[in-house]
Protein backbone atom coordinates (compact mmCIF):
# COMPACT_ATOMS: atom_id res chain seq x y z
CA UNK A 1 0.00 0.00 0.00
CA UNK A 2 2.79 2.37 0.98
CA UNK A 3 4.58 1.63 -2.29
CA UNK A 4 1.44 2.43 -4.31
CA UNK A 5 1.06 5.78 -2.53
CA UNK A 6 4.68 6.67 -3.29
CA UNK A 7 4.25 5.74 -6.96
CA UNK A 8 1.02 7.78 -7.17
CA UNK A 9 2.67 10.82 -5.59
CA UNK A 10 5.65 10.56 -7.96
CA UNK A 11 3.28 10.28 -10.94
CA UNK A 12 1.33 13.37 -9.84
CA UNK A 13 4.58 15.28 -9.35
CA UNK A 14 5.70 14.22 -12.83
CA UNK A 15 2.43 15.46 -14.37
CA UNK A 16 2.55 18.73 -12.43
CA UNK A 17 6.18 19.24 -13.42
CA UNK A 18 5.35 18.58 -17.08
CA UNK A 19 2.43 21.03 -16.91
CA UNK A 20 4.61 23.66 -15.27
CA UNK A 21 7.20 23.33 -17.99
CA UNK A 22 4.70 23.77 -20.82
CA UNK A 23 2.17 26.24 -19.47
CA UNK A 24 2.19 29.80 -18.20
CA UNK A 25 -0.10 31.42 -15.66
CA UNK A 26 -0.18 35.21 -15.65
CA UNK A 27 -2.33 36.89 -13.07
CA UNK A 28 -2.22 40.52 -12.14
CA UNK A 29 -3.80 43.83 -11.32
CA UNK A 30 -3.91 47.00 -13.39
CA UNK A 31 -4.79 49.79 -10.99
CA UNK A 32 -7.05 52.44 -12.43
CA UNK A 33 -9.24 50.33 -14.72
CA UNK A 34 -12.33 48.22 -14.13
CA UNK A 35 -14.53 46.09 -16.40
CA UNK A 36 -12.11 46.76 -19.24
CA UNK A 37 -11.21 44.33 -22.00
CA UNK A 38 -7.49 43.70 -22.22
CA UNK A 39 -5.62 41.68 -24.85
CA UNK A 40 -2.52 39.49 -24.76
CA UNK A 41 -0.36 39.12 -27.87
CA UNK A 42 2.73 37.06 -28.67
CA UNK A 43 5.57 38.93 -30.37
CA UNK A 44 7.36 36.49 -32.71
CA UNK A 45 9.83 39.12 -33.87
CA UNK A 46 8.09 39.42 -37.24
CA UNK A 47 4.48 39.88 -36.17
CA UNK A 48 2.07 40.10 -33.25
CA UNK A 49 -0.26 37.13 -32.76
CA UNK A 50 -3.35 37.58 -30.61
CA UNK A 51 -3.40 34.91 -27.89
CA UNK A 52 -6.33 35.81 -25.66
CA UNK A 53 -8.50 38.55 -24.19
CA UNK A 54 -10.31 38.98 -20.90
CA UNK A 55 -12.38 41.52 -18.98
CA UNK A 56 -10.81 42.87 -15.81
CA UNK A 57 -12.67 42.75 -12.51
CA UNK A 58 -11.53 45.50 -10.19
CA UNK A 59 -8.43 45.72 -12.35
CA UNK A 60 -7.62 42.03 -11.82
CA UNK A 61 -7.06 39.60 -14.69
CA UNK A 62 -5.84 36.09 -15.42
CA UNK A 63 -4.26 34.60 -18.55
CA UNK A 64 -3.10 31.01 -19.06
CA UNK A 65 -1.72 29.23 -22.10
CA UNK A 66 0.85 26.97 -23.68
CA UNK A 67 4.46 28.02 -23.36
CA UNK A 68 7.18 25.65 -24.57
CA UNK A 69 9.76 28.46 -24.44
CA UNK A 70 9.87 32.06 -23.17
CA UNK A 71 8.58 34.78 -25.49
CA UNK A 72 7.84 38.49 -25.56
CA UNK A 73 4.22 39.31 -24.82
CA UNK A 74 2.35 42.52 -25.40
CA UNK A 75 -0.45 43.49 -23.03
CA UNK A 76 -2.85 45.93 -24.65
CA UNK A 77 -5.60 47.99 -23.05
CA UNK A 78 -6.23 50.23 -26.04
CA UNK A 79 -4.56 50.96 -29.35
CA UNK A 80 -2.19 53.48 -27.75
CA UNK A 81 -1.88 51.83 -24.32
CA UNK A 82 0.28 48.72 -24.36
CA UNK A 83 3.38 47.31 -22.72
CA UNK A 84 5.75 44.39 -23.24
CA UNK A 85 7.46 41.83 -21.06
CA UNK A 86 8.89 38.30 -21.20
CA UNK A 87 6.57 35.41 -20.41
CA UNK A 88 8.16 32.19 -19.14
CA UNK A 89 6.63 28.73 -18.61
CA UNK A 90 5.92 29.61 -14.99
CA UNK A 91 3.43 31.16 -12.59
CA UNK A 92 3.79 34.95 -12.83
CA UNK A 93 2.22 38.01 -11.29
CA UNK A 94 1.99 41.52 -12.75
CA UNK A 95 1.08 44.63 -10.80
CA UNK A 96 1.00 47.95 -12.57
CA UNK A 97 -0.84 51.27 -12.71
CA UNK A 98 -2.83 51.95 -15.87
CA UNK A 99 -0.71 55.06 -16.47
CA UNK A 100 2.39 52.85 -16.72
CA UNK A 101 0.94 50.86 -19.60
CA UNK A 102 2.94 52.59 -22.32
CA UNK A 103 4.55 51.24 -25.48
CA UNK A 104 7.85 50.17 -23.94
CA UNK A 105 9.08 47.22 -21.89
CA UNK A 106 8.20 46.75 -18.26
CA UNK A 107 10.97 45.96 -15.79
CA UNK A 108 10.37 45.05 -12.16
CA UNK A 109 6.57 45.09 -12.34
CA UNK A 110 6.49 41.42 -13.40
CA UNK A 111 7.43 38.74 -10.86
CA UNK A 112 8.06 35.04 -11.38
CA UNK A 113 9.41 35.08 -14.96
CA UNK A 114 13.06 33.95 -15.26
CA UNK A 115 13.24 35.37 -18.79
CA UNK A 116 12.00 38.75 -17.56
CA UNK A 117 14.62 38.64 -14.82
CA UNK A 118 17.31 38.07 -17.45
CA UNK A 119 16.00 41.03 -19.46
CA UNK A 120 15.96 43.30 -16.38
CA UNK A 121 19.52 42.25 -15.46
CA UNK A 122 20.71 43.12 -18.96
CA UNK A 123 19.03 46.54 -18.86
CA UNK A 124 20.65 47.31 -15.52
CA UNK A 125 24.08 46.21 -16.68
CA UNK A 126 23.92 48.05 -20.00
CA UNK A 127 22.86 51.23 -18.18
CA UNK A 128 25.82 50.94 -15.82
CA UNK A 129 28.12 50.18 -18.76
CA UNK A 130 27.04 53.33 -20.60
CA UNK A 131 27.50 55.34 -17.41
CA UNK A 132 31.08 54.10 -17.10
CA UNK A 133 31.76 54.88 -20.75
CA UNK A 134 30.56 58.45 -20.26
CA UNK A 135 32.81 58.79 -17.21
CA UNK A 136 35.86 57.58 -19.15
CA UNK A 137 35.13 59.92 -22.06
CA UNK A 138 34.97 62.81 -19.59
CA UNK A 139 38.26 61.79 -17.96
CA UNK A 140 39.97 61.51 -21.35
CA UNK A 141 39.28 65.20 -21.95
CA UNK A 142 41.01 66.32 -18.73
CA UNK A 143 44.28 68.24 -19.30
CA UNK A 144 46.32 65.85 -17.13
CA UNK A 145 45.20 62.93 -19.28
CA UNK A 146 45.49 64.62 -22.68
CA UNK A 147 49.07 65.53 -21.89
CA UNK A 148 50.00 62.05 -20.69
CA UNK A 149 49.96 59.39 -23.46
CA UNK A 150 50.41 56.54 -20.96
CA UNK A 151 47.37 57.54 -18.91
CA UNK A 152 45.30 58.07 -22.05
CA UNK A 153 46.25 54.63 -23.36
CA UNK A 154 45.02 53.00 -20.14
CA UNK A 155 41.66 54.80 -20.41
CA UNK A 156 41.29 53.91 -24.10
CA UNK A 157 41.85 50.24 -23.30
CA UNK A 158 39.19 50.41 -20.55
CA UNK A 159 36.78 52.11 -22.93
CA UNK A 160 37.30 49.46 -25.61
CA UNK A 161 36.58 46.71 -23.08
CA UNK A 162 33.35 48.45 -22.07
CA UNK A 163 32.30 48.76 -25.71
CA UNK A 164 32.60 44.98 -26.06
CA UNK A 165 30.16 44.39 -23.20
CA UNK A 166 27.08 43.84 -25.35
CA UNK A 167 28.79 41.38 -27.71
CA UNK A 168 30.30 39.44 -24.79
CA UNK A 169 26.97 39.37 -22.97
CA UNK A 170 25.14 38.06 -26.03
CA UNK A 171 27.72 35.32 -26.47
CA UNK A 172 27.74 34.34 -22.78
CA UNK A 173 23.94 34.01 -22.55
CA UNK A 174 23.26 32.84 -26.11
CA UNK A 175 21.06 29.99 -24.90
CA UNK A 176 18.52 32.47 -23.55
CA UNK A 177 15.60 33.51 -25.80
CA UNK A 178 16.07 36.98 -24.31
CA UNK A 179 19.41 37.35 -26.07
CA UNK A 180 17.99 36.20 -29.41
CA UNK A 181 15.17 38.77 -29.10
CA UNK A 182 17.61 41.55 -28.12
CA UNK A 183 19.75 40.79 -31.18
CA UNK A 184 16.65 40.80 -33.39
CA UNK A 185 15.67 44.21 -32.03
CA UNK A 186 19.22 45.49 -32.43
CA UNK A 187 18.94 44.60 -36.13
CA UNK A 188 15.65 46.51 -36.53
CA UNK A 189 16.06 49.51 -34.24
CA UNK A 190 19.67 50.28 -35.07
CA UNK A 191 19.18 49.31 -38.71
CA UNK A 192 22.02 46.81 -38.66
CA UNK A 193 23.09 45.07 -41.85
CA UNK A 194 22.17 41.56 -42.87
CA UNK A 195 25.77 40.59 -42.14
CA UNK A 196 25.14 41.53 -38.49
CA UNK A 197 22.43 38.86 -38.24
CA UNK A 198 24.58 36.30 -40.05
CA UNK A 199 27.46 36.89 -37.65
CA UNK A 200 25.28 36.54 -34.54
CA UNK A 201 23.58 33.41 -35.91
CA UNK A 202 26.95 31.64 -35.95
CA UNK A 203 26.71 31.15 -32.19
CA UNK A 204 22.94 31.54 -31.69
CA UNK A 205 22.15 28.62 -34.01
CA UNK A 206 24.40 26.36 -31.93
CA UNK A 207 23.35 27.64 -28.52
CA UNK A 208 19.59 27.81 -29.11
CA UNK A 209 18.76 25.93 -32.36
CA UNK A 210 15.04 25.49 -31.53
CA UNK A 211 14.50 29.05 -30.36
CA UNK A 212 11.59 30.87 -32.01
CA UNK A 213 13.54 34.09 -32.48
CA UNK A 214 16.59 32.21 -33.76
CA UNK A 215 14.47 30.36 -36.35
CA UNK A 216 12.80 33.60 -37.44
CA UNK A 217 16.19 35.23 -37.86
CA UNK A 218 17.39 32.32 -39.97
CA UNK A 219 14.29 32.55 -42.14
CA UNK A 220 14.74 36.30 -42.59
CA UNK A 221 18.38 35.79 -43.59
CA UNK A 222 17.41 33.16 -46.17
CA UNK A 223 14.71 35.33 -47.77
CA UNK A 224 16.74 38.55 -47.76
CA UNK A 225 19.79 36.73 -49.09
CA UNK A 226 17.68 35.51 -52.00
CA UNK A 227 16.48 39.09 -52.46
CA UNK A 228 19.72 40.97 -52.08
CA UNK A 229 22.45 38.58 -53.13
CA UNK A 230 20.83 36.15 -55.54
CA UNK A 231 18.27 38.55 -57.02
CA UNK A 232 15.39 36.05 -56.80
CA UNK A 233 11.86 36.99 -55.77
CA UNK A 234 10.50 34.37 -53.30
CA UNK A 235 7.62 32.06 -54.07
CA UNK A 236 4.21 33.50 -53.23
CA UNK A 237 0.76 31.93 -52.93
CA UNK A 238 -2.32 33.84 -51.80
CA UNK A 239 -5.75 35.08 -52.90
CA UNK A 240 -6.69 38.25 -54.76
CA UNK A 241 -9.24 40.76 -53.48
CA UNK A 242 -11.95 39.06 -55.58
CA UNK A 243 -11.22 35.68 -53.96
CA UNK A 244 -9.27 34.12 -56.83
CA UNK A 245 -6.28 31.89 -56.06
CA UNK A 246 -2.97 33.43 -57.08
CA UNK A 247 0.51 31.96 -57.39
CA UNK A 248 3.55 33.77 -58.74
CA UNK A 249 4.38 30.59 -60.64
CA UNK A 250 1.44 31.19 -62.97
CA UNK A 251 3.23 34.27 -64.33
CA UNK A 252 6.44 32.47 -65.27
CA UNK A 253 7.34 33.29 -68.85
CA UNK A 254 6.21 36.91 -68.46
CA UNK A 255 7.84 40.06 -67.18
CA UNK A 256 6.12 41.09 -63.97
CA UNK A 257 5.97 44.26 -61.89
CA UNK A 258 5.53 43.51 -58.18
CA UNK A 259 4.19 46.80 -56.79
CA UNK A 260 3.96 46.88 -52.97
CA UNK A 261 2.58 49.92 -51.17
CA UNK A 262 1.04 50.88 -47.83
CA UNK A 263 -2.58 52.11 -47.61
CA UNK A 264 -3.31 55.08 -45.34
CA UNK A 265 -6.07 57.38 -46.55
CA UNK A 266 -7.99 58.17 -49.74
CA UNK A 267 -5.53 60.81 -50.97
CA UNK A 268 -2.49 58.63 -50.39
CA UNK A 269 -4.16 55.52 -51.83
CA UNK A 270 -5.21 57.37 -54.99
CA UNK A 271 -1.64 58.19 -56.04
CA UNK A 272 -0.67 54.52 -55.99
CA UNK A 273 -3.81 53.60 -57.91
CA UNK A 274 -2.83 56.21 -60.52
CA UNK A 275 0.74 54.85 -60.67
CA UNK A 276 -0.48 51.32 -61.48
CA UNK A 277 -2.81 52.69 -64.15
CA UNK A 278 0.05 54.72 -65.68
CA UNK A 279 2.27 51.63 -65.87
CA UNK A 280 -0.49 49.64 -67.56
CA UNK A 281 -1.16 52.38 -70.14
CA UNK A 282 2.49 52.51 -71.18
CA UNK A 283 3.18 48.77 -70.89
CA UNK A 284 -0.14 46.95 -71.54
CA UNK A 285 1.54 43.52 -71.86
CA UNK A 286 3.34 43.77 -68.51
CA UNK A 287 1.74 41.69 -65.75
CA UNK A 288 1.25 43.70 -62.54
CA UNK A 289 0.87 42.27 -59.05
CA UNK A 290 -0.55 45.13 -57.00
CA UNK A 291 0.10 44.30 -53.32
CA UNK A 292 -1.72 46.60 -50.90
CA UNK A 293 -0.38 46.63 -47.36
CA UNK A 294 -3.74 47.48 -45.85
CA UNK A 295 -2.59 48.47 -42.37
CA UNK A 296 -4.73 48.98 -39.28
CA UNK A 297 -4.45 52.75 -39.87
CA UNK A 298 -6.43 52.46 -43.10
CA UNK A 299 -9.83 52.73 -41.39
CA UNK A 300 -12.94 54.91 -41.37
CA UNK A 301 -15.57 55.45 -38.68
CA UNK A 302 -19.01 54.02 -39.43
CA UNK A 303 -21.56 56.85 -39.18
CA UNK A 304 -24.22 54.61 -37.62
CA UNK A 305 -22.28 52.38 -35.24
CA UNK A 306 -19.42 54.87 -34.61
CA UNK A 307 -17.09 51.86 -34.88
CA UNK A 308 -13.94 51.77 -36.97
CA UNK A 309 -13.98 49.57 -40.05
CA UNK A 310 -11.48 48.93 -42.88
CA UNK A 311 -11.47 51.60 -45.55
CA UNK A 312 -12.57 50.21 -48.91
CA UNK A 313 -9.71 50.56 -51.35
CA UNK A 314 -10.26 51.24 -55.02
CA UNK A 315 -8.24 48.80 -57.10
CA UNK A 316 -7.40 48.94 -60.83
CA UNK A 317 -9.25 46.41 -62.97
CA UNK A 318 -7.72 45.28 -66.25
CA UNK A 319 -6.38 42.01 -67.73
CA UNK A 320 -3.01 41.06 -66.25
CA UNK A 321 -3.47 43.00 -62.98
CA UNK A 322 -3.67 40.97 -59.77
CA UNK A 323 -4.79 42.93 -56.70
CA UNK A 324 -3.79 41.48 -53.34
CA UNK A 325 -4.44 42.86 -49.86
CA UNK A 326 -2.06 42.09 -47.04
CA UNK A 327 -3.73 43.17 -43.81
CA UNK A 328 -1.09 43.99 -41.17
CA UNK A 329 1.63 41.98 -42.92
CA UNK A 330 -0.32 38.73 -43.14
CA UNK A 331 1.16 38.18 -46.59
CA UNK A 332 4.57 36.82 -45.63
CA UNK A 333 6.64 38.68 -48.20
CA UNK A 334 5.59 42.06 -46.78
CA UNK A 335 7.22 41.20 -43.44
CA UNK A 336 10.64 41.64 -45.04
CA UNK A 337 10.06 45.00 -46.74
CA UNK A 338 10.17 48.48 -45.27
CA UNK A 339 7.16 50.81 -45.23
CA UNK A 340 8.16 52.66 -48.40
CA UNK A 341 6.71 51.77 -51.79
CA UNK A 342 8.60 48.80 -53.24
CA UNK A 343 8.63 48.08 -56.97
CA UNK A 344 10.27 44.90 -58.31
CA UNK A 345 10.55 44.17 -62.02
CA UNK A 346 10.93 40.43 -62.60
CA UNK A 347 12.09 38.73 -65.76
CA UNK A 348 10.41 35.68 -67.29
CA UNK A 349 12.13 33.35 -64.76
CA UNK A 350 11.32 35.39 -61.65
CA UNK A 351 14.75 37.01 -61.35
CA UNK A 352 14.72 40.59 -60.08
CA UNK A 353 15.83 43.01 -62.78
CA UNK A 354 15.57 46.05 -60.55
CA UNK A 355 14.17 47.20 -57.22
CA UNK A 356 12.79 50.70 -56.69
CA UNK A 357 12.32 51.79 -53.09
CA UNK A 358 10.70 55.22 -53.37
CA UNK A 359 7.65 56.76 -54.98
CA UNK A 360 8.13 58.37 -58.39
CA UNK A 361 5.88 57.22 -61.19
CA UNK A 362 8.04 58.93 -63.81
CA UNK A 363 11.20 57.19 -62.58
CA UNK A 364 9.37 53.87 -62.36
CA UNK A 365 8.21 54.14 -65.97
CA UNK A 366 11.72 55.10 -67.07
CA UNK A 367 13.29 52.11 -65.29
CA UNK A 368 10.75 49.68 -66.75
CA UNK A 369 11.30 51.10 -70.24
CA UNK A 370 15.06 50.63 -70.00
CA UNK A 371 14.90 47.07 -68.67
CA UNK A 372 12.19 46.04 -71.11
CA UNK A 373 14.74 46.64 -73.86
CA UNK A 374 17.47 44.59 -72.20
CA UNK A 375 17.93 40.86 -72.64
CA UNK A 376 20.58 40.36 -69.97
CA UNK A 377 19.61 39.67 -66.37
CA UNK A 378 21.20 42.28 -64.12
CA UNK A 379 21.64 41.75 -60.39
CA UNK A 380 19.83 44.48 -58.44
CA UNK A 381 21.42 46.71 -55.83
CA UNK A 382 19.74 46.77 -52.44
CA UNK A 383 20.19 48.88 -49.38
CA UNK A 384 20.41 47.05 -46.02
Amino acid sequence: MKRRIIISVLFILFIVHGFAQKQFILKGTIAGINDKTIYLYKDTGDQLIKMDSTVTEGGMFLFTGNCTQPFVAQLRIAKDKRCRFFISPAKMELRIDADRVAYGFLLNELKGSPAQNRFVAFQQQIAENLKQQQKLLYEMELPEVKGNPANKKVLVEKLNRLKKFKHDYFYRYATSPVVAYLIYQEYFVRKRSLDFLKEKLKFLAQANPQGMYVKNMQKRVRILTAFKENGIFPHMETYTVDGSYFSLEQLRGKKVLMYVWRAWDDKNNQKYYDAVQAVHRQFPNLAIVNIIRNSSFNVVVDKETKQKKPRKIKVPVFPGCFNIESVDKKLEITQYLDNNVNGFLLDESGNILFHKNDFSTAELLKEISEFQKQKLILKPKFKD
